[in-house]
Parts: structure tokens; sequence; C-alpha cells
């Protein structure tokens, strides 16, 4: 018997998206569309590939380029040509470097008073909450998250870099107004970015433009919002089981102490500046970079990269763990250049040198080599691959400096932007190196990839074996290998009573972009087209049955097919009937029938409180919710509960131009469960004993799981 699951689709169709059009401008088909947001935008070529054939895809697509591209060729000509005037071209990398320090100051100065501002009013905090504080950086900025506001300062950085490449080599005499220079060069390639960002949305989601209110306005909505909504609330889910270990650990070394060995020794704990240079000064790690070091190791070790961390790179003794390592020590160099600085403005040279914070690129390698104890070619190797090269734009508008968080300005200058280092993901940094180095597409296939599948199945039998929820039912975890030109390779299959799961696992990275996205969804509907192919064959075959399971299924025996991911991105979407799972719910749904759904933190209480709720009470549920399960995962709701639809409006020439954004309505948060009951009216149980020895100590660290925790 086949699965009761109804048929879906993973977001859209390749029909909502692969029109004429699109496939032009994609550059698949030709004569191929220059994009409106290059320079060599053509209004006549647009206009002219609407025929008596075009869909309502196809108008959507033109109408974003007729008004996208002569928004940028205007900005291009009345604010962006000529910003820098005769500014050199490496004192305009400083002052990008520098205004975007600045600027992520200055916003985590205004978050800190924010979140005082929110804990001064409520007894409880919500740690996923606090990261979605709302606030407004300037009085003319609309109200956004921290994450955003980092986000939007950091993407501009290759703008400004494009416009660097055109300035003279040599710095030109007399007075700059940098303060000037650096806010209109802010706002101007702010805009810049967004109409990048807006085209990239309608080409590769797609995203639409549509009348608003008066005749001089235009929003830019979702085809699907639901989706686009799913891929905010899949972040916040990713965000949390991230944080959660170390922010449970961390709370027990608060609380009780610990002895245990950071990753490495030494960091800096000196910085001071000279001649346009900061010297840095290594030594012990304070308590705070332990903390940061051994948070950093646990985060990493919890995430879906795991098995991909100390995996030397092609051809290098690089791995993702030193990487980030590197990071960490870098993380105390900008707290001491930046954090406590008590001067904001930009008004002089010295001031955009003072933001900047240049190293010098042979004195970091040594101070790597010293702090990691590594050899000073491994640690060369290390700075370059941590350094953006401003003169090749071509990977910087595709990854950014996320992960290539050190700007080359020169003279073995590096630059350090703080806004990557400090706050951006350690995941996506991770993918990126991953990417960088050769595996972005073929995480499933590396030995570590195949890791992956067998860890799922060692978790997924352990957690059979332990549920005595279970107990009496037939339980096994088989793997079936390809024989024969007509067999089939089946990464896991599961026996649960009367249910059989058939599963396909996928290890990807994690999507940042439009066209990440738009492919992530494409390798989807790849990964559930196979589940389906595999369980017709396999519900057809009794000697695949046989090796599975030592016996042929009989026909009362329910086959359900499933996609098992090793990130939220995905789950609870389908496609022909396929459902998509992530390998941490997979590991709730098959472990004790039971999930964490809230943290919360109370004033005067120093022990966080989780919010547990029950997805089954017996095998007789089990077997009958199964199908919901598999397509609807219940950790999600909360989060997709708490989404609120807003638009934040800009105004462009000739017209306002509304953005729909998708937003955690924090209060909503914090206050409802998955079924909008209360949490203060729930039970509650405490994660750290009142009292501990250190004999529990020692147990609970080394009893620490190296893979995502079934929470959230």
């Amino acid at each position: 018997m086949m699965s009761p699951n109804p048929v879906g689709d993973i977001g859209y169709t390749r029909d909502d998206v692969e029109s004429p059009v699109f496939l032009r401008a994609s550059g698949r088909t030709s004569p191929a569309l220059v994009a409106p947001t290059n320079r060599k935008f053509d209004a006549d070529a647009w206009a002219a590939a609407l025929d008596e054939n075009a869909n309502v895809r196809d108008v959507d697509l033109v109408i974003g380029a007729l008004l996208i591209g002569p928004l940028k060729n205007q900005l291009q000509r009345d604010l962006i040509t000529g910003i820098f005037g005769a500014i050199s071209r490496t004192t305009v990398i400083h002052l990008a470097v520098a205004a975007a320090n600045r600027a992520v100051l200055l916003t985590q100065r205004a978050l800190r008073k924010a979140n005082a501002k929110d804990a001064a009013g409520n007894e409880v905090g919500d740690f996923m909450a606090l990261s979605q504080t709302k606030f407004k950086p300037s009085t003319s900025a609309p109200a956004l998250s921290f994450d955003d506001a980092n986000t939007a300062i950091i993407d501009t950085l290759p703008h400004w870099f494009a416009q660097a490449n055109g300035q003279p080599a040599d710095r030109a005499p007399g007075f700059v107004d940098y303060r000037r220079v650096a806010a209109k060069a802010e706002a101007a390639l702010s805009y810049e970015r967004l109409f990048r960002d807006i085209w990239q949305e309608i080409l590769w989601e797609p995203w639409q433009l549509r009348r608003r209110g008066a005749e001089n306005e235009l929003s830019l909505v979702p085809k699907n919002a639901s989706l686009q909504a799913k891929w905010r609330a899949w972040d916040w889910r990713d965000q949390m089981l991230l944080m959660q270990g170390p922010t449970l650990d961390g709370h027990f070394r608060a609380t009780v102490g610990t002895a245990e060995a950071p990753p490495f020794e030494k960091t800096i704990v000196r910085a001071r500046r000279s001649g346009g240079r900061a010297l840095l000064r290594a030594g012990p790690l304070t308590d705070r970079a332990r903390v940061d070091a051994l948070t950093r190791g646990e985060l990493l070790d919890n995430s879906y990269l795991a098995p991909f961390l100390d995996e030397p790179f092609p051809g290098s003794g690089l791995t993702v763990r030193l990487l980030e390592q590197a990071i960490v020590i870098l993380q105390e160099a900008c707290r001491l250049l930046l954090l406590d600085e008590k001067r904001v403005e930009l008004d002089r040279y010295e001031d955009v040198a003072r933001f900047a914070c240049a190293l010098n690129c042979r004195s970091l390698g040594e101070t790597f080599a010293d702090c990691l104890s590594i050899t000073a070619d491994l640690a060369s190797e290390l700075v370059t691959c941590l350094t953006s090269d401003p003169a090749q734009l071509g990977p910087l508008f595709d990854k950014g400096v996320w992960h290539r968080p050190l700007v080359a300005a020169g003279n073995d200058d590096l630059l350090l932007v703080a806004g990557a280092i400090l706050h951006g993901s350690p995941l996506r940094r991770a993918s990126l190196w991953l990417k960088d180095a050769g595996l972005g597409d073929r995480l499933s296939t590396t030995t570590q990839g195949l890791r992956f599948e067998a860890d799922v199945r060692a978790s997924v039998a352990a957690d059979l074996l332990a549920n005595p929820i279970f107990e009496g039912l037939e339980r096994k975890v088989a793997r079936l290998d390809r024989t024969g030109d007509v067999g089939e390779e089946v990464d896991m299959i599961i026996r649960v009573g009367n249910n059989v799961i058939l599963c396909e696992i996928k290890s990807f990275l994690c999507p940042s972009e439009a066209l990440d996205r738009h492919n992530y969804l494409d390798k989807l509907r790849g990964a559930c087209a196979q589940a389906s192919r595999k369980v017709a064959w396999f519900r057809s075959n009794g000697a695949a049955q046989v090796a599975a399971f030592g016996t042929e299924l009989s026909d009362d025996i329910v086959v359900h097919p499933l996609v098992v991911v090793n990130q939220s991105a995905g789950t609870s979407l389908q496609y022909e009937g396929v459902p998509v799972m992530d390998s941490n719910y997979l590991s709730l749904l098959l472990g004790d029938g039971s999930f964490v759904r809230g943290s919360i933190l109370r004033r005067g209480d120093p022990q966080p409180q989780l919010i547990r709720e029950a997805l089954f009470a017996d095998a007789a549920a089990f077997s009958e919710a199964l199908p919901t399960l598999l397509r609807e995962n219940p950790t999600m709701k909360r989060l997709e509960a708490a989404i609120r639809w807003e638009y934040q409006s800009i105004r462009v020439p000739g017209f306002i131009l509304h953005l729909a954004v998708p937003n955690m309505d924090i209060e909503a948060f914090k206050s409802t469960g998955i079924d909008g009951v209360a949490i203060e009216n729930l039970g509650s149980y405490s994660y750290c004993p009142r009292s501990v020895n250190s004999v529990q100590i020692d147990q609970y660290l080394a009893s620490k799981p190296r893979r995502p925790q079934p929470n959230a």
C-alpha cells in the first residue's frame, strides 16, 4: 500500500519561473537579455521580448526590468558618478570599510538600548526574540532587526569597491570632507544594492511588482508569500538549533564553572594604532576569549556541517575548524579596536584610518601561527583564504565578504570588516568556505556526506531502540546498495510496525541568495522524484524487501517516501506527494515523541526553562498521525505563526516603492506556543539541576552530543 500523502509542490512549479523571457534573462537561451542592473541594459530589447506568446511571468519580468533599469541608470548618473571626486582608489577602499565599521558600531549600540528598554518592561526574555528586536538606526531609517541592518551594511561593500576600482591610484591633495562623502556614498550605494537585490528576487524567486494605493505607488510582493515566510522561519529555526547548545552550556559554565580545555591557548590581548595601522600583541586566552573559543567550536559541532569541519580542503591544509578559530582571534582584534571607541566622527583621514582597522598582512600571519600553533606557511594560507580582493568583483557580488572579512587595501594592508567578523553567521561562513573549496555542489557524494548518511542511520536506529512507545513493534533501519542495472540504491529504510519510511538523504549547503534558493528548490524536486521512483520500485520488488527486512512486506504495510535534509530549509515542503524533513525533526519524531518548543529566562531566575510538547502518546497514535507528521513539522508552527508581513517604503524618482518584508511579531512569538496557548500557563522544568557537583559536571560535559540536539 502506498502512503496517502496528497500531491503538492515545492513552493512553485517550474512553469511559474521558466518562461521564455526568464530563459533569456538568465542566459539559458539566446539572445540573452542584459540585466537591468548592468550598465549595458537595453530597455528596447526588453520591451521587444514580449510577443503574442508571452505569459504573465514574462510580463512581470519585463515590468521589473523596465522599472529597475532606468532607476539604476538615473542613480548612476545623478548620484554615483563622480561621488568620490579625485580621492584615490586605496582611500576609497579604506573609507568603505571605515564607514561600514562605524555603521555597525552605532547599530550595535542602538540595539543594546532597544534591548535594555525591552528588558525593563518585560519579566520574560526569549533568546530568539532578542535577536529580532526592531530599532531605528537613524531617525529617517525604517525599523530593522540587527541582522537585517548588518546584512545591508556588509552587502553594500562590493558596490563601494566597484566604484573604488575606477578611482586614480594616487591620493589627490587638498581637503576632503569624509563624513559628507561617506554619507552620500552610503545612501547612493545602498540604493544600488537594493535595486540589485530586488531584481534578483524578481528573476529567481519570483517576486512581482503590483500597483498599490495611489497611481504613483508600487509594491514588490512574492508570488508565493507562504514560501517566502518559510525561508525566514527556516533561518530562525536553524539559529535556534545552532545556539541552544552553546547558550545552555554557557549558562551551565556561568553557574558551576568549567575546566574544559579550549581548542587553542593564545589570542590577541592588546591592540594599539601606529602610523595608520593596528599593532597586535598575542597572549594567553582571556576568560571571554576562552568562552568564545569553546562556544564557536560547540556551535559548529552541533550543526549540519559537523562532518565537514576537520576535512582538509583539496590541495590544502586548511579546514573549516581552523578558519573559524582564526575568526575567533580576529573578533578579539575588532573588540579591542572598535567596541570601546568613544569618538564616532568620520571627518578627517585620521578618523577613516581609525575605523578601517588596517593590519599588516605578514604580521597577522605571524599572529595566527603563534596563537594557533601552526606553521608559517599554513598561517599565510589562512590569511589568504580570509582575504577579499576589491579588484575581483565577481566573487564579491556573488558571495560578499562574509567568509573573507579581511580586505586587501595595498601596501600589504588588510582591513577588518567588523560586521562580518563579529556578527556574521558561522554556518554561512563555513558554507562559503566549502563552496570555495569546490565541495558545495557535491557534499552528499563526499566522504563526509556519506558519513552524514551513516550518522543519520545510526541515530535513527538508536532512537527507535530507546523509544519505549515502540516496544513490541517490528523496528529496523536498513540501507540498500544498488545491484545490477535495474536496481536502486536506497539511503535508508525505516520500519516501525506496519509503517515503512523510505528515505533519500541529502547534504546541501544552506542557500542565502535568491539564485541559491532557486537552485536549492530544484535540488529538492530532484530528490523527491528519486524517493518517489524508489518507493514504487521497492513496493514491487520482493527481493529488495527481503534484503532490507528479511521478509516480503504484506499488503497492509504502508510505505512512505521521504527526503531527509541536513538543515531546516525545505522541511514541510513536498513534491509529487513526497515530503521533505530535516534530520533533526526525524530524530524527534522517532525519539521520545516530544520536542522543546520554547526556552525562556526570567529575571531573578538563573536557570533557563524549557517548554515541552508531545507529538503522540502511543504507537497507535503515531501510526495514525504519521502521514501528517511527515508533511507538517510541528516545530515550525510557532515560528510561522509569529510572521507578520510588513512594508518598507522607499521614495524613488516619480513614485513610492513598498517592499513586502516578513518580520517576526516578537510579542506573539514570546507569549504563544504552537496552538496559541500562553507559555506562562504551561508547566515547565529546569534544564540545569539546582545543585551540582564536579562529578555531574564531568558527566554532563562528557555526554554532550556531536550532532544537533533533538529540541526545537
